[in-house]
């Protein structure tokens, strides 16, 4: 259902949920009161679907139902709600309300009070999340997940909790409600994507998997994606905004273990690449991940014939395929360099970059770094590092900050000079006030002498 409604099916159910489906008995179709007229069950059905937030693409396949279906879910859903009413009569239902659970993780950040927070907010109806996220429910879980990120000191019980957290705010986005919640704060995405700084291979796949439905909400989803990638790039201190997804891919590689993140990090790559409209940016992107070796892992993970696992690596491949072709721009294999060699990054640049248009900026770079290399400070370096790092992400972007970016360094010197005439320009003015002042004294002072010596001539002459 929602966003994650054609996810994998899980290997084992909840212990909880479990327990209380084997306690609850079956009801059967001869025990119902008699069903009521087409239309009526119909208009019954879809109010029900409403009150439980049903997506749109959901929703369809619901209605399809056979009539006696519809009216045993109805019939249940009516059972749940009277036992709910018995419980509010008794005190009970409090237990269950979302302030209750909110409160219960503020209070005690353990496995157990969050995985029950997780079945909540995956069982409930949308009233019941709708009153989560009114009571704060969204911004206690995004604190607790920041909290246990950024401990530097972690448990196995921490990497349970941090996943728990991480499994409760998927299930809060599938449904409208959570999901507009979620994305209300662009924030909260670079959030979750900080959880990709991790070796555990259950906690990544949910993050991807998560990551990847992202990427598909509009407006901005994709866009979301791509600044938190970046954001994690400085947070784990990479060089590439994809650096870590590959450093995760390459590590599988080795580990049998993997299956499920190796397919989901892969259907996430295909979903960051695939979905821009613009076939161009979606060359780029591709760039960036051929730059990090792609392609030479794909065929490592060629050797492994999971079927989920070889239908992302031919959408991958015919994707890129289809995409060359269609501009005629084929992207080649970047050959593989050693980043720590300076004489082989210099030499694939200059292999790279010499006799094309673009070699008179290159050699001004070069010119310009040479005089920066008498300068021992590291604040120039690092800025220079910065600025290049995310101007190529920009232009990757095919964002018109790259353009204001490139037009406000080259516009410095002029607006340093502006900002030194205009101070000069105001403290002149301060000194011509002060002058006309001085001057008002003078006069002022001059004046009175004269009223002073007319009066004394006056005096003798009388």
């Amino acid at each position: 259902m929602g966003l994650f409604g054609k996810g994998k099916k899980k290997k084992e159910k909840d212990k909880q949920t479990e327990t209380n489906e084997q306690s609850r008995p079956k009801i059967q179709m001869d025990s119902l009161p008699p069903m009521p007229p087409q239309d009526e069950l119909n208009d019954m059905f879809s109010n029900l679907l409403t009150e439980l937030g049903v997506p749109d693409s959901k929703r369809k396949q619901m209605e399809a139902l056979a009539n006696e279906r519809k009216w045993l879910l109805l019939f249940q859903h009516k059972s749940k709600e009277e036992e709910k009413k018995f419980k509010k009569s008794t005190g009970k239902e409090e237990e269950n309300a979302p302030k209750t659970f909110i409160d219960r993780v503020t209070q005690e950040l353990s496995l157990e009070t969050v995985s029950q927070l997780r079945t909540a907010l995956s069982s409930n109806p949308i009233s019941w999340i709708t009153e989560f996220v009114n009571h704060n429910g969204l911004t206690v879980l995004f604190q607790k997940l920041e909290e246990v990120t950024k401990s530097s000191i972690k448990t196995d019980q921490d990497w349970n909790v941090q996943h728990e957290l991480i499994k409760c705010l998927k299930a809060l986005m599938n449904n409208q409600i959570g999901l507009e919640a979620v994305l209300s704060e662009q924030h909260n995405i670079f959030k979750i994507a900080m959880s990709l700084n991790s070796s555990k291979w259950g906690l990544l796949t949910t993050v991807v998997e998560l990551l990847a439905a992202v990427c598909l909400v509009p407006p901005n989803g994709h866009k979301y994606v791509l600044e938190s990638l970046s954001f994690v790039r400085e947070y784990a201190k990479q060089k590439s905004r994809f650096s870590i997804l590959m450093s995760h891919l390459q590590r599988s590689t080795k580990d049998k273990s993997s299956l499920d993140f190796k397919v989901s990090v892969m259907m996430f790559i295909n979903t960051l690449v695939n979905s821009p409209d613009d076939i161009f940016f979606r060359i780029e992107l591709r760039k960036e991940f051929a730059i990090l070796g792609i392609r030479r892992m794909i065929e490592k993970l060629k050797s492994n014939k999971f079927p989920e696992l070889q239908t992302q690596i031919e959408m991958f491949l015919e994707e890129w395929k289809s995409d060359e072709q269609e501009t005629g721009e084929e992207i080649h294999d970047i050959p593989q360099r050693n980043e720590n060699d300076p004489d082989e990054v210099f030499n694939y640049l200059k292999d790279n970059i010499i006799h094309t248009e673009y070699e008179k900026h290159f050699m001004s770079l070069l010119n310009s770094l040479c005089d920066a290399s008498y300068d021992t400070s590291l604040d120039i370096w690092s800025t220079i590092d910065a600025l290049t790092t995310r101007t190529i992400e920009l232009a990757a972007n095919r964002e018109e900050d790259a353009q204001s970016l490139l037009f406000l360094i080259q516009g410095q010197g002029e607006s340093d000079r502006i900002k030194e005439l205009e101070t000069y320009v105001l403290r002149q003015k301060e000194e011509l006030e002060e002058l006309d002042k001085n001057i008002s004294a003078v006069v002022k002072a001059a004046t009175l002498k004269m009223n002073e010596l007319t009066t004394i001539i006056k005096s003798t002459t009388g």
